[in-house]
This record gives structure tokens, C-alpha cells and sequence, in this order.
């Protein structure tokens, strides 16, 4: 199984992005490497933390700290991560024949979503004003622009924000 994830995400080319945005290496840590084993602990619906804590992390045999250092280094560019991610995949759909027909509904779309968190020191974490619940919780708002191509949402852009408290700060 492994292999055929290693060889699913060798299609998206995150190692030919990483060398023009001139990010291969950070710390002697392969940056295709960190950004793999992300993906991967997103897939198995884990965080770096519960990963470390577990001491799974002797995949890579690296620690949690090139992950948190990965993840704020200023010049990775998550935007344009992301969207190569995408164009990549409309690539591969194009190339499997399996791109949407052209009388196929699309559409944009923009959402702003609550992402509610549990914990007070996360940091910019505020009290924001969730209308489904309709109840103030704890959290960040995310925006969010995506397409639609009649199989799957692609986001185009996002953000993350948070709300200014009674006082205004």
C-alpha cells in the first residue's frame, strides 16, 4: 500500500515545485518528505502531535520540531502549494480520461466556515459567532473559494480569521 501511495504522490510533482520555489532541503530535512508524511497524517486523521506522541514518527526519524519549523518557514508558499496540488489533478483526470464531460454542472463557490477548537492557547484563537449553532465558540473562521468541476471542489484560495472581541481587540 506504501508504494502505491509514494507512486500516487510522485504524480503531483511536490519535488520538481519544492526545487523552483527552492525549498528541497530545510534543515537537512527533505521538504517533499515533511509535506508527504502531512499529507499522510491528515489521510490517517492525525496531527504531528498525537504522531509524535505515539512514536510513529520513526517514518521519517526526523522529530516533531522540522515539522512545526516546515509549516511557519516564511517562504513556503502554502498558496501556491495548493494550487499546483489542484492543476495537477485536473492534469491527471484529463490525462485518465476521467475529467468532467463538458455538459457538466460547474460552479465557484465561496464559504465561510467555523472551525471550532477546544483549547484557549492556540494562538489567534477568538470567540466567533457560529450561525448554524447559534452560539459564540471558540475558533477561527475560514474563508474559502473553490470550483467546482462536477466531481470534486478544488479550493482556489483561503484564508483564516479571526473575530475582534466586545472591547475590539
Amino acid at each position: 500500500m506504501s508504494g502505491g501511495l509514494f507512486y500516487l504522490f510522485g504524480k503531483f510533482g511536490i519535488g520538481h515545485l519544492l526545487s523552483r520555489l527552492s525549498l528541497e532541503r530545510h534543515d537537512e530535512v527533505s521538504a517533499s518528505e515533511l509535506i508527504l508524511s502531512h499529507c499522510l497524517f491528515r489521510i490517517v486523521g492525525e496531527s504531528i502531535h498525537s504522531i509524535c506522541k505515539q512514536k510513529i514518527y520513526e517514518l521519517s526519524n526526523h522529530g516533531k520540531n522540522c515539522f512545526y519549523r516546515m509549516m511557519i518557514r516564511p517562504q513556503m508558499d502554502w498558496k501556491r502549494l495548493m494550487n499546483h496540488f489542484a492543476l495537477r489533478y485536473m492534469c491527471l483526470l484529463r490525462k485518465y480520461n476521467e475529467a468532467p464531460l463538458s455538459n457538466t454542472a460547474t460552479c465557484f463557490i465561496i464559504d465561510d466556515t467555523v472551525l471550532e477548537k477546544s483549547g484557549v492557547r492556540i494562538e489567534g484563537i477568538s470567540r466567533i459567532y457560529d450561525y448554524v449553532e447559534g452560539r459564540c465558540v471558540l475558533g477561527y473562521k475560514l474563508l474559502l473559494y473553490a470550483f467546482f468541476e462536477g466531481k470534486i471542489t478544488i479550493p482556489c484560495v483561503f484564508s483564516l480569521h479571526q473575530e475582534k472581541g466586545k472591547k475590539g481587540n
